[in-house]
């Protein structure tokens, strides 16, 4: 039981101190323990009115009115005359204290203070120990936006988290999500956080009917998302939203972990899904995550990077494997690896996407950007070569590059945290068969894109998350029973100076810093 007493009682000059912060039975803790401290205080309503017009740093709570009685008006004395309490949090007087309902002078009043503050704490050891650290620091504790929060909060809900480390590199897998790389960072703990974690969905542990957005910098799913093969939308349903619903084992059901390392973490799931044309699939899936060397790094890149820059990248291996007891064709429908991240977006992230020259009577048009209304130039712009898309999260926007069109990466500039990212995927040539996920009946199920970029906006009021997206596709899954298919995705961020980093943009993009901007 909470104890308490009063070190000042003076009902002449209405000055009280009192304490309730005893508690007899010992509190243990192994590393770490905080104690959080209310200070509050209580006047009359005119002497808290004349202190808030002073300047002071007060919070008026609930007000306290004695009515009549032998002890009249005095407010420092309850005792036989039970007093009436009004909460001002808790109720909506116009003007607060100002309002002239607390007027009568039977009012008094218990208020909030962060003034003058100071507490002293014991604790007791069950065994001696010198250098203690007995200070905290509050600098030492991990901001939103590390990699460190993440890591801690993550822990909280996740307890089979998968933590893949070298040196600063590390990344973070969920099992619970599908083998998820949620985030990861270049520069330990204390480092920039780069995936989009929706921290508030995975705290309220509650799921949505239709895609629960948890975030996490590169997810595994299966295409297409619309048209008549699509497995968003159940057979013979509108392609409207409140039809769309993805599949469980790609939104809540979790992966089997099967091996993990310091640097790899490999899973399994087999699956069963019914497209819109009522085509049964069965299927197994094996993903590998491998977190890479600065060797491997630099081998991907091709270059090396300068002194400031710190990298960290990831390299995810999907294998499906066709486990039913019919071939997967274009007449009933196929299915396609698609690989996506989702990373923090601000007002000066650009996608960098590169494109394949040609005639469009050949290769087809450049870029398809109506997914969500046509792009103004404000949103997106094709110059010679390669084209810009803004990934600031305030326009709900799409765009798409086919296999004739695409090259095997794409890339994206974050100027406000001085951050380049580059994607690579497999892009097996001569091959032009990718589904088509467009949200209406097809007449070209097989024309869809081999690259995506998205960036998350508000719709009728509402947002996701301050996210954008870049997608990476397989072609068109023909396999018989028994065969496989795999798809490879490297992610690798690259932070430092503008000078290293105009560096890195020239030689792998062919353009400098500031021609990656929009």
């Amino acid at each position: 039981m909470v104890q308490d007493g009063a070190k000042i009682s003076d009902d002449k000059k209405g000055e009280y101190c009192f304490y309730r912060y005893h508690v007899p039975d010992p509190i243990y803790f192994q590393s770490q323990c905080k104690v959080t401290i209310q200070q509050i205080g209580n006047s009359s309503v005119e002497k808290i009115r004349s202190l808030i017009k002073n300047g002071a740093n007060i919070k008026p709570v609930f007000f306290i009115k004695q009515e009549g009685g032998r002890l009249g008006s005095d407010i420092f004395n309850l005792k036989g005359n039970p007093p009436i309490t009004y909460g001002l949090l808790d109720t909506s007087f116009e003007g607060g204290i100002n309002n002239p309902f607390f007027d009568n002078k039977n009012f008094g009043m218990n208020f909030y203070r962060t003034d003058e503050l100071a507490s002293t704490a014991y604790f007791y050891l069950d065994k001696p120990f010198n250098n203690l650290n007995t200070q905290v620091s509050v600098a030492d504790e991990n901001k939103k936006g590390s990699f460190g929060y993440d890591l801690a909060f993550l822990k909280k809900y996740h307890k089979d988290l998968v933590l893949l480390k070298n040196g600063d590199a590390s990344l973070i897998v969920l099992p619970k999500y599908q083998g998820r790389v949620m985030t990861s960072t270049a520069e330990g703990e204390k480092g920039f956080s780069f995936g989009w974690i929706n921290h508030d969905l995975i705290a309220a542990n509650k799921l949505t009917p239709h895609f629960n957005a948890f975030g996490g910098e590169e997810r595994f799913w299966l295409g297409p998302e619309g048209g008549q093969f699509s497995i968003y939308f159940k057979p013979n349903t509108e392609f409207k939203f409140e039809n769309w619903y993805v599949p469980p084992s790609l939104d809540t059901e979790g992966f089997d972990l099967i091996a993990t390392t310091n640097t790899e973490a490999v899973f399994n799931k087999k699956i069963h899904l019914l497209n819109y044309s009522g085509t049964p699939f069965d299927l197994e899936v094996n993903r590998k995550i491998k977190l890479l060397s600065s060797e491997n790094i630099t081998n991907a890149l091709g270059v090396k990077t300068g002194a400031s820059i710190k990298a960290v990248g990831f390299e995810t291996e999907n294998k499906v494997k066709n486990i039913g007891q019919f071939p997967w064709t274009k007449n009933t429908g196929q299915l396609s690896i698609w690989v996506l991240s989702m990373l923090q977006a601000n007002d000066h992230t650009t996608v960098f996407v590169p494109y394949q020259h040609g005639d469009e009577t050949k290769l087809g048009k450049i870029v398809t950007d109506d997914y969500f209304g046509k792009l103004d130039t404000t949103r997106l712009q094709v110059k010679n070569g390669h084209l810009l898309f803004k990934a600031d999260a305030k326009q709900r926007s799409k765009i798409g590059i086919s296999p004739l069109r695409a090259t095997s990466m794409a890339a994206s500039y974050d100027a406000e945290n001085k951050v380049l990212t580059i994607i690579q995927f497999t892009l097996p040539q001569g091959k032009t068969d990718y589904v088509n996920s467009l949200w209406q009946m097809q007449s070209e199920p097989f024309k869809g894109d081999a690259l995506n970029a998205y960036t998350d906006g508000p719709v009728d009021g509402k947002q996701m998350g301050k996210f954008y997206e870049l997608e990476g596709s397989s072609p068109a899954m023909a396999l018989l029973p028994g065969d496989t298919q795999m798809h490879i995705q490297k992610t690798i961020h690259l932070k430092g100076n503008d000078t290293d980093l105009n560096a890195l943009t020239l030689k792998l993009l062919g353009v400098t810093l500031s021609e990656i901007k929009l």
